[in-house]
Formats: structure tokens, C-alpha cells, sequence
């Protein structure tokens, strides 16, 4: 397989309060099954670029349980993988620090930008103007964490995004008190894409599903059982 022939990606993490958070999208099938980790009250990765690795979370979420910054547990990952060059992977810490890496074998029109609470990357990008729309997506709208999220993705298809489109999103939202929020949808046209995550999210808000959600154990409450706090 040739760069050319390749299926890449765009992301973004970010933490919120004690919300951590993954959206990614990409040309190829189920993309939440390779790209998308996060951690509640630990932090976050997105694993990507031309042979994604997607064994780089486990390794970075060790070094980040451990205390370890982004900076150190991303250098800790990359180190272990003689094949690091085709890898492209941002991570997140507990602190909200960020940091990234685009190995050489990737496309060139690949990219990040890591700031405090959040980061976007991408490779095959149409233009730098991807990153730049995500961030300005994610940050200028206001309300509803996971539709900023969805929104800095479509932001990011609208300035062109992968140069060869938009088929698998997924989007990850931990919280030790809450149950997670994992959205996917594994293959749709490029046209109608966010649209149908969109509508998967409005069920999963649905009330009876919320009561559902509100009564079953959360990572900070494994024993739960019903509404009891």
C-alpha cells in the first residue's frame, strides 16, 4: 500500500471540567475502534497516521497513571515502536497538558496543534486550515460537549479535511460519576455523516435511555445499583 492508496485521519482531544474527550473521523471503516481513548480522571490519546498503532494508548496510559506529563509518557510510547515514523498520535494528561508527534513517513500535508485542554492532528489534510477550523469549531461554539465536538469535526470536513473524505466518526466522552458516552457509526456517506451521529446522540439522550445510564455503576461507583448515590 502506497501513501496515496492510505486511509488517514483528523481528531481532536480536550478536557473539560472532568470531562475527557476524543472525536475523530477518517476515509476508512470503524475508525472508533483504532484512533479514540480516553481515560476518566487520567487522560487521553488519539492513535493515527499511515499504520496507526493503536497499542500506543496502553502505554501511554500506564506512564500517565503513573503521574508521568504528556510529553513524558508520549516520548515513553514512540521510544518502545521501531516504527514510529508512520505514526501520527496527541495526547492529553490529568493536567490538561498536550502533546503530539507526525512521524516522517506519514504525507506531508499532515499536522497539530496542541494547547492547554486541547489538540487537533491530522495527516492527508486538504490544507493546515483543517486544524485551524476544528479548534475555532470546537472553542466558538457553546453549550453541549459532544455537538462541539461533532461540530469541530464537520468544521474541519468543510475546510476540506482527508483528501479523500469522511466515512467512519467516532466520538468518546469519559467522566469517573457518569457513564461513558461512545459514539459511532462505522461507515455512512460522507454526506450524510454527521448528520447520522448526530441523530445516534439525540437517542442516546432520549429519557428513558438517560435513566437507564443513571442507574447502572460509573467508574467511580462500581457497585451500583438503581438511583442510590
Amino acid at each position: 500500500m502506497t501513501i496515496e492508496e492510505g486511509y488517514l485521519t483528523y481528531s481532536i482531544l480536550a478536557k473539560e471540567g472532568d470531562n475527557y474527550a476524543v472525536a475523530t473521523v477518517t476515509a476508512s471503516v470503524c475508525v472508533g475502534a483504532f484512533v479514540p481513548h480516553v481515560f476518566p480522571n487520567i487522560g487521553g490519546v488519539a492513535t493515527q497516521g499511515f499504520y496507526t498503532n493503536r497499542l500506543y494508548a496502553q502505554k501511554v496510559k500506564e506512564k500517565l497513571v503513573e503521574g508521568l506529563s504528556a510529553d513524558a509518557a508520549l516520548s515513553y510510547a514512540i521510544n518502545a515502536d521501531d516504527n514510529r515514523e508512520y505514526r501520527q498520535i496527541i495526547v492529553l494528561d490529568q493536567n490538561g497538558s498536550t502533546s503530539g508527534f507526525t512521524g516522517c513517513h506519514n504525507d506531508a500535508d499532515a499536522g497539530m496543534i496542541c494547547d492547554k485542554n486541547i489538540a487537533v492532528a491530522g495527516n492527508r489534510l486538504h490544507s493546515h486550515a483543517v486544524l485551524e477550523n476544528m479548534l475555532e469549531g470546537y472553542q466558538l461554539k457553546e453549550g453541549d460537549l459532544v455537538l462541539r465536538l461533532i461540530n469541530a469535526l464537520e468544521c474541519g470536513f468543510k475546510a476540506g479535511g482527508d483528501r479523500k473524505g469522511a466515512c467512519s466518526i467516532a466520538i468518546k466522552v469519559v467522566n469517573m460519576k457518569k457513564s461513558p458516552i461512545d459514539l459511532r457509526i462505522d461507515y455512512g456517506d460522507q454526506e450524510h455523516i454527521f448528520s447520522m451521529v448526530k441523530a445516534l446522540y439525540q437517542r442516546y439522550l432520549d429519557d428513558s435511555f438517560q435513566s437507564f445510564l443513571n442507574a447502572i455503576p460509573t467508574d467511580g461507583f462500581y457497585s451500583k445499583a438503581g438511583l442510590n448515590k
